[in-house]
């Protein structure tokens, strides 16, 4: 992985480096090219980058592994990586100001969830699919509160 910039705006025209949530992430040898395995070249994809009481947090998938979470007080850096337990595609995660954390995700079939504090499992009972397949909802969803109001967006 050749890492995961930060970048910052004030007019989302003009652009400033910030520095790396991750300058490599190294999870074995298929990720080092090694063994004539290509995962390497996939990439981090699918990034939710959110801020919530001091912490920013980096949500983002990564091919052959479950979702990466990365965390920092400051967007410079230093952020602090975590792989979360469950395979989650495009995931987007709302930190609610009432403590609650949401989580949406999914090709073709989108699914809502409660995530525990640690932000590492669901809360029992929580999962439920919002979309069935049949739906062609796609993926790429997002999820956000607005003024008081829930959204969920899909490409």
């Amino acid at each position: 992985m050749s890492g995961l910039p930060v970048l910052h705006s004030k007019d989302l025209v003009n652009w400033e480096f910030r520095g790396y949530a991750c300058d490599k992430l190294d999870l074995g040898p298929e990720y080092r090219l090694e063994d004539g395995k290509t995962t390497y070249g996939q990439g981090i994809w699918a990034p939710s980058f959110r801020y919530h009481n001091g912490t920013f947090y980096i949500f983002s998938n990564v091919n052959g592994r479950t979702p990466q979470l990365l965390t920092a007080t400051n967007p410079a850096g230093p952020w602090q990586h975590t792989e979360l337990k469950h395979s989650l595609h495009d995931l987007s995660v709302l930190l609610d100001d009432d403590g609650k954390v949401g989580v949406v995700w999914g090709y073709e079939d989108i699914h809502l969830a409660q995530l525990t504090d640690d932000l590492m499992e669901f809360v029992p009972g929580t999962e439920r699919v919002l979309f069935a397949k049949n739906a062609r909802m796609s993926e790429g969803s997002h999820f956000y509160k607005i003024n008081g109001k829930y959204y969920i967006t899909s490409a």
